[in-house]
């Protein structure tokens, strides 16, 4: 989302710099990569000098005369509430990213519970997890708004070298791009493959995706006899481009989401997508029209959405082209862009 604003913000109206506390990251070379400024926030060289970022961002805002500070995250709201507080001439927004509140993370609850009244203005990426966030910390109604992620469309760059034997097997593909983390429910994947492939051998799983509960999952999938059926990638760089397209339907089987990227983008490459129903999901998916809602958890209602979609094409073809259909006019980049630009204007007239 960060990277998506600062390439796609009015030049003419906003210049736009992308700070960073810890380390840079991929996003952030890519950025660089393409002439974007990335700049570091922590005072170099310091040990535990992240705990002084507020100082030094307030250093960077007076310098870079910057009258908006967009935060991203529990960290870096602490330190631009702090920099607020002590700089009256600069405004602060924060978006709050997490989707499953309010089972967050003590500290982060303590901390996000102290310094919510510090930013100017607040945001949610959907609407569920908009009420959550206010029902958790009693945040008025008028103090959050929501603004809908927005993802570009890419073109199509599949790997070819990577995907070859199984867009040459004959197969319906049934794909994932998950982090390795218990949110995203992999387990139940699991279960799901071995339901269908009980019912038809038309289906192969791909899933792409690392993190610390991969080789757990490896060893559970063949624990299960699944080797020929679901297949792990691992990380795989660019997948919205190189591997998703790649896909005849979308699984995702997350325990809980905010505003989920991935659906989106799944949503933009026109494919069929069965997605539990947790966070935003309910208002990306229409159920029966664009895709299927499931309960987390619930194997057989995803193993019978599948089922369906695998043994009629039409239909994936119709849930795909109508879903990207519902992204071109409500969940493009330019939608997101244009409404956090409004706000932007908001804060400087306030």
């Amino acid at each position: 989302m960060v990277s998506n604003l600062a390439r796609n913000m009015d030049a003419g109206r906003f210049d736009v710099r992308v700070g960073y506390i810890k380390k840079l990251g991929e996003i952030g070379d890519s950025l660089i990569a393409d002439g974007y400024r990335v700049d570091p926030v922590a005072p170099p060289g310091i040990p535990g000098g992240h705990y002084l970022t507020f100082l030094n961002l307030r250093r960077y805002v007076r310098r870079e005369k910057i009258r908006i500070v967009h935060t991203h995250g529990v960290e870096a709201m602490v330190d631009a509430a702090l920099c607020r507080s002590i700089t009256s001439d600069v405004r602060v927004m924060n978006t709050f990213h997490f989707g499953n509140y309010p089972h967050i993370r003590p500290g982060n609850r303590r901390l996000e519970n102290l310094f919510w009244r510090g930013p100017d203005s607040l945001v949610a990426v959907g609407t569920r997890q908009c009420t959550s966030i206010r029902e958790t910390y009693g945040i008025p109604e008028d103090r959050i708004t929501t603004v809908y992620n927005g993802v570009v469309e890419h073109r199509s760059g599949i790997n070819r070298e990577l995907l070859a034997p199984y867009l040459d097997s004959g197969k319906v593909l049934i794909g994932s791009i998950s982090t390795m983390i218990e949110q995203k429910g992999i387990p139940d994947l699991l279960e799901v493959a071995a339901a269908l492939r009980q019912r038809t051998d038309r289906a192969l799983f791909l899933v792409a995706g690392d993190g610390r509960l991969r080789e757990e999952m490896i060893a559970r999938r063949d624990a299960m006899g699944l080797q020929d059926t679901v297949h792990f990638f691992g990380w795989v760089q660019d997948a919205a481009v190189t591997f998703l397209p790649a896909l005849d339907i979308f699984l995702q089987t997350s325990l809980w989401e905010a505003m989920s990227m991935v659906i989106l983008e799944a949503m933009a490459a026109g494919k069929a997508i069965v997605a539990t129903d947790v966070g935003d999901n309910r208002f990306m998916i229409d159920n029966g029209r664009t895709g299927a809602l499931t309960q987390p958890r619930d194997v057989a209602a995803m193993t019978d959405a599948l089922e369906k979609l695998c043994v009629d094409p039409s239909l994936r073809e119709r849930f795909g082209a109508d879903a990207e259909a519902d992204y071109r006019t409500r969940f493009t980049v330019d939608v997101m862009v244009c409404r956090y630009q409004q706000l932007y204007d908001e804060l400087l007239k306030g």
